[in-house]
């Protein structure tokens, strides 16, 4: 039709829910032509449903078709997103189900049952619900929103979590999900950072106030700069460059201190030792040529492997 005629550029153009449920049997493509638009399931059937454009899902009562050479029936894909929609946030019911984002900031939410939630390239936001869930939220920095202010957070390997609940929400495998907002999105009541390994916001934040002030942060101060960073446009070497005009940096330091005092200043303050002799003619050189500058020295030292191995934060960062 479309190509006979052309698309529809006004049909849902606002923000659509597309709802489904086991009263009856579905077959059919939706068609979006704008808005902030989800896919919600209120059964209770197991539910495979992908977000991308031009892809089929699973849901809801299943649909039988007869396989290509007509011998026996077989389970279709029911629902159907048209090419280039964009439907951007998605609801499971209370079986185990398994949703997929797309290429949009997804909001994605389990519901009851088991659950496999997949983010894709941008910021998602993910709600595991009762049950054991495994959530991958892929590039981006993404979000578990949790209800309850009771639980544990256990450190499994790189950008690797598991959320144990006291409650009914379960046990949660979290893989690649950078924070955990505990009550309201908007106005969480607290934020666990998980991106704590080299160049993440939080865990280069954490890292940046010991080498410069010889001591851990408190997680008002580690929010402020994740902020700065994540929505201010910031860079780390940004913030360093203001904690070198601190008062604090200057009590740290020492006022006024050569290239070379500054160096092995900083060899004992981040990474608890003194310089060999080529470490402090090597920092000293680039001093003298003006390859580096005080704040950017800083930084890597704060972000050398060496001062991560040393102080790698704790398995989770509050703020």
């Amino acid at each position: 039709m479309q190509h006979l005629y052309g698309t529809n550029d006004t049909f849902n153009l606002g923000n659509t829910s597309y709802l489904f449920d086991d009263s009856t049997t579905y077959f059919e493509t939706i068609w979006d032509s704008g808005g902030t638009d989800e896919i919600v399931y209120s059964g209770k059937q197991p539910i495979e449903l992908s977000l991308d454009s031009a892809s089929g899902s699973f849901i809801g009562k299943r649909v039988k078709g007869y396989s290509d050479n007509g011998t026996h029936l077989t389970e279709i894909k029911n629902i159907y997103i048209a090419d280039f929609v964009t439907i951007e946030n998605a609801s499971g019911g209370s079986g185990n189900d398994l949703i997929e984002g797309n290429f949009a900031s997804n909001f994605l939410v389990g519901g009851k049952g088991n659950d496999n939630l997949y983010g894709h390239g941008a910021n998602d936001v993910f709600v595991g619900g009762e049950g054991n869930d495994f959530i991958y939220g892929g590039e981006g920095v993404d979000i578990v929103l949790s209800s309850l202010s009771n639980f544990e957070v256990n450190y499994l390997g790189t950008q690797n979590f598991q959320l144990r609940s006291s409650g009914y929400e379960g046990v949660d495998s979290l893989f690649n999900v950078e924070r955990i907002y505990v009550g309201n999105l908007d106005l969480p009541s607290r934020i666990i950072g998980l991106d704590i390994n080299q160049g993440d916001s939080s865990g280069s934040v954490f890292r940046l106030y010991n080498a410069a002030f010889n001591r851990a942060p408190d997680g008002f101060e580690v929010g402020y700069h994740v902020n700065d960073i994540e929505n201010n446009e910031f860079q780390l070497l940004d913030i360093a460059r203001n904690f070198l005009l601190s008062p604090e940096f200057s009590k740290t330091y020492g006022p006024n201190q050569s290239d070379e005092d500054y160096v092995k200043t900083l060899y004992e303050n981040v990474l608890n030792r003194t310089p060999a002799e080529f470490e402090l003619e090597y920092y000293t050189d680039q001093f003298e040529s003006f390859s580096t500058e005080k704040a950017k020295t800083l930084l890597n030292f704060s972000e050398s492997p060496e001062n991560i191995t040393l102080i790698f934060p704790p398995n989770r960062i509050w703020y």
